[in-house]
């Protein structure tokens, strides 16, 4: 899983008040949460809503969630705040996070909002709209969001793509936690993979690489030992991972194919691949 984070480079709607720096009021809480400057900040007592573009991330696979990230105090003295933010693609609502900030001291603030299955187009115009319904002032003095992306939600979505005559269908795909059993009363017909073992490793200049064993696992009917369909169904899968319809630039070579054959009369196929998916992103230069 690779962490995209982006910032404001924007106003959509510019409700809030500033305080220090000049410009639009992006540019006073645009800094990036770990390189906080808190002497300028945009601050709101009312209702009022602000919204902002972000950057459009850039990432392979897909994006599972959005986590909000924030610099903010409340002022000594008043009751806790809570901010409503509502993450966006243009006029699309994505979703709500709500985030309390309890200190009178500038504080980073985290909230997420999880379950989504976004591409890159999908989050081309990317904004944040928040406001706050108290009259006690809310400061705000940096802003960003980290988007969580995953190429195996992109590798499931596309192996859920494949249909065929050849004796099967795929419209089942599941994670596994761990190796997929070689077991007759398994979902049939069923292609899944899952993701074991990770590494690790940090390179210099921040960037690191994450390396991910995979397993392509897929069941099909079958007359007795008989390998045409699963043959069929490797085929399948093979064209898929060198089509531009996954086209993630960050796998190597399948390196082991594997047939089983289960059930009493020998007649469910069982194929499981074996390939490495290697993640590259860069949290840059130290």
């Amino acid at each position: 899983m690779a962490d995209v984070t982006v910032k404001p480079n924007g106003d959509v709607s510019a409700n809030w008040t500033t305080y220090g720096g000049s410009g639009d009021h992006y540019t006073r809480i645009d800094n990036g949460v770990d390189t906080s400057d808190d002497t300028q900040f945009i601050w709101d007592n009312s209702a009022n809503s602000e919204e902002m573009d972000f950057e459009a991330p850039s990432f392979s696979g897909v994006c599972t969630s959005i986590q909000v990230r924030f610099r903010g105090r409340k002022e000594n003295g008043v009751d806790d705040i809570t901010i409503n933010f509502v993450v966006k693609d243009g006029e699309e609502e994505l979703g709500q996070v709500d985030i309390e900030i309890t200190s009178q001291s500038y504080t980073t603030w985290t909230g997420t909002l999880s379950g989504l299955s976004k591409s890159v187009s999908d989050l081309s115009d990317l904004r944040l709209q928040f406001s706050h319904d108290f009259e006690d002032p809310a400061y705000v003095s940096e802003l960003e969001l980290v988007c969580s992306c995953s190429i195996f939600s992109a590798l499931e979505t596309a192996l859920e793509s494949i249909t065929t005559d050849n004796g099967y269908n795929t419209d089942v795909a599941r994670v596994y936690e761990g190796p997929p059993s070689i077991d007759e009363n398994l979902e049939r017909p069923n292609l899944s993979f899952f993701s074991p073992d990770e590494q690790i490793r940090n390179y210099a200049f921040g960037k690191t690489e994450k390396t991910v064993r995979v397993w392509i696992h897929g069941m099909v009917d079958a007359e007795k030992y008989d390998y045409t369909n699963l043959r069929n169904l490797a085929k399948d899968i093979e064209t898929l991972l060198y089509s531009s319809s996954w086209a993630y630039e960050g796998w190597t070579d399948i390196s082991s194919v594997q047939y089983f054959f289960s059930g009493v009369n020998g007649d469910i196929g069982i194929i499981m691949m074996e390939l490495t998916i290697t993640d590259h992103y860069d949290y840059g230069s130290p």
